[in-house]
């Protein structure tokens, strides 16, 4: 099999942002601590940066899996006690006890999934991948899971795209119930760009 080398050439800004060395620019990350006792809740939230004159939108929700924890991302439209009012949220991403799930529309809609190897410990993500049109209006979504350095896509249905528009967000924040460790939430913009593969 013949190696192919691939080149990638972006039309847009290429930024490391507080520490990061993926081409794209970091709106914001939240990193939760782990809750005292496993039937309370942590959380730390951060404001979500200007994005780039992008197409391409990134959102991540990581966590340490392990037994009956959860962990949630959510963007919202004010800090503090704003998450408390479904009014406050435009979105929230999540893990529960085996589960992937968004939920939008004032937090009344739910779309979950089963994770990959919902029983494996370990670290996991899921990326929401947005497509966005020149205007910033999401065209298309798409799910993300990596577990252990493998990916896969995850089908939480139709989840519609209007849920991921971004700029009604204003802070990021990463929630840690029942013992989740390694919590965090990032919001990326990613630089259109041109891939071209040379064999």
């Amino acid at each position: 099999m013949r190696r192919r080398n691939v080149i990638i050439l972006c039309a847009g800004l290429v930024a490391a942002t507080r520490g990061e060395a993926a081409a794209g620019a970091l709106a914001a990350r939240a990193a939760a601590p782990v809750a005292a006792h496993d039937d309370l809740e942590s959380w730390a939230e951060a404001a979500v940066e200007p994005g780039l004159a992008t197409r391409n939108l990134r959102l991540t929700l990581s966590l340490d899996a392990q037994g009956d924890c959860g962990a949630e991302a959510a963007f919202t439209a004010g800090p503090g006690g704003a998450l408390s009012s479904p009014g406050g949220t435009a979105l929230v991403m999540g893990f529960d006890c085996g589960e992937w799930f968004v939920c939008g529309d004032l937090l009344r809609r739910r779309f979950s999934a089963a994770a990959a190897g919902p029983e494996a410990p370990g670290r996991r993500s899921l990326t929401a991948r947005v497509t966005l049109d020149a205007r910033g209006v999401p065209m298309g979504v798409s799910f993300v899971e990596e577990l252990g350095g493998a990916r896969s896509g995850v089908n939480l249905g139709e989840v519609p795209a209007a849920w991921f528009a971004p700029q009604g967000w204003a802070f990021v924040r990463a929630v840690s119930r029942g013992g989740a460790a390694g919590v965090s939430a990032s919001v990326g913009f990613v630089p259109d760009g041109t891939v071209m593969i040379l064999r």
